[in-house]
């Protein structure tokens, strides 16, 4: 979830990277998913 701002932060700190979003995937309440990638 993109309000989800702890677990955006830890995914970054990890070294993700946001590729994309999902408009609206979440439902109750709406929210957009994040798409992140790790290179390795």
């Amino acid at each position: 979830r993109s309000e989800n701002e702890a677990a955006v932060h830890l995914y970054r700190s990890f070294g993700f990277e946001e590729v994309g979003r999902r408009k609206n995937y979440y439902e109750a309440p709406r929210d957009d998913a994040i798409l992140f990638t790790l290179s390795i």
